[in-house]
């Protein structure tokens, strides 16, 4: 279907001068995980990208959790699933279990000793028999997978919620650290693969681990 007065922009194209030429309605279509664009919105950002409804009751509980010990919680954002199809895994990479080790690590050095943690993934299997025994078992961890009907939407709106946040280098954790309460503490690998190469995506505060 053709939708008349609407224009397509990628964010190949550059937004800001596309945009401003354009008097039609637009619809853009890319990743947009570069603070080029957004790094003097990020309040506006953060006011407009919410969701319309409250969270499925077993998100609100995680949400309460994390919440009732805000100063001791890290979110860790594992990311697998379609990075393993054809084309991507070499596009983007794997990240181990040592990085995660060590972005831990850094996060645990700017968080109190009691700690929790909460781990969104779509790979619960390879958290649970791969990660989870690698890491401190001083903390108390709990894994976040998506579960029908809830949506990626409401999983992202969770996870961006919390003020500290260990990333995967994936657009989905990047709008995570991004959108949400202003972070305490960002955990970022420094390489997120040639596609984004190019892109002005790492803010200067995060901590950064080699991958």
């Amino acid at each position: 279907m053709v939708c008349e007065g609407i224009g397509f922009i990628t964010d190949a194209q550059g937004i800001e001068p596309s945009m401003w030429s354009r008097s039609n309605n637009l619809r853009l279509f890319g990743y947009w995980i570069s603070r080029d664009y957004f790094f003097q919105h990020q309040s506006l950002l953060r006011e407009c990208f919410s969701l319309r409804g409250p969270l499925p009751p077993r998100l609100q509980e995680v949400q309460s959790a994390a919440e009732a010990m805000e100063e001791e919680s890290i979110a860790i954002h594992v990311r697998r699933g379609d990075y393993f199809s054809k084309g991507l895994i070499e596009t983007y990479g794997i990240l181990t279990e040592d990085y995660y080790v060590e972005a831990l690590k850094l996060a645990m050095e700017k968080t109190a000793n009691n700690y929790q943690v909460f781990i969104f993934t779509d790979d619960s299997h390879w958290v649970e028999n791969n990660l989870l025994p690698k890491l401190p078992n001083s903390a108390r961890y709990r894994i976040v997978d998506q579960k029908p009907p809830e949506t990626a939407a409401e999983h992202l709106a969770l996870m961006s919620s919390f003020t500290r946040l260990i990333l995967s280098n994936s657009t989905f954790s990047w709008w995570g650290a991004t959108l949400g309460p202003e972070k305490k503490v960002v955990v970022s690998p420094t390489n997120w693969g040639p596609s984004f190469g190019e892109a002005n995506l790492l803010s200067e505060d995060w901590l950064l681990v080699n991958n």
